[in-house]
């Protein structure tokens, strides 16, 4: 009877596992491939990137402003005076029409 060293016996230890995680890969592929599509349905999206605003021109602040200013003014008329003030905003523009819904408040 012959005497195995310590070194023969970790190779043999060695190639069952190797022999073992072969067989493991090997059954262990198909199930990994159906879990995918679960595992990614289950994974939460992606969240989605902001986008800068966009720089507006002077023009474009400007009657954002006094759009501001008019309804501002406005919000606080009757239905009357609103329609009075709509027709100067109509003939004489919104400076106009501002002037007009701060005189007709008081």
């Amino acid at each position: 009877m012959a005497t195995r060293t310590a070194y023969q016996i970790i190779n043999e230890l060695i190639g069952g596992l190797e022999e073992l995680r072969s067989a493991l890969i090997v059954t262990d592929r198909p199930a990994a491939s159906a879990a995918a599509p679960a595992a990614r349905k289950a994974a939460a999206p992606a969240p989605r990137r902001k986008r800068a605003p966009r720089a507006s021109s002077a023009s474009v602040h400007a009657r954002r402003v006094l759009q501001g200013q008019y309804l501002g003014a406005v919000r606080q008329l009757s239905k009357a005076k609103r329609a009075e003030v709509k027709q100067i905003l109509l003939a004489k523009g919104p400076e106009a029409a501002i002037r007009a819904a701060k005189r007709l408040r008081k």
